[in-house]
């Protein structure tokens, strides 16, 4: 895993496709969090506070994924 955050898009793929892969790895795999863009503002911009936000979430499921393995292999 590298030291920065990735955005679960593809720039070659068609718009649909990108959308369906960003939603099955947060829904479907529970392998990366959503973060909310407003484009009603017109930008897509992710504000600190949401990033902050996918960060915190992330830590809990890795913590709790974390706990789960130690109790069951120890």
């Amino acid at each position: 895993m590298s030291g920065h955050p990735k955005r679960g898009f593809s720039l070659t793929k068609p718009l649909g496709e990108q959308e369906l892969n960003a939603y099955r790895m947060v829904r479907e795999f529970g392998l990366a969090v959503e973060l909310k863009v407003d484009y009603r503002r017109g930008s897509d911009l992710v504000m600190a506070e949401e990033i902050e936000k996918g960060f915190k979430q992330l830590m809990l499921f890795l913590l709790v994924d974390l706990l789960s393995f130690l109790l069951e292999n120890y």
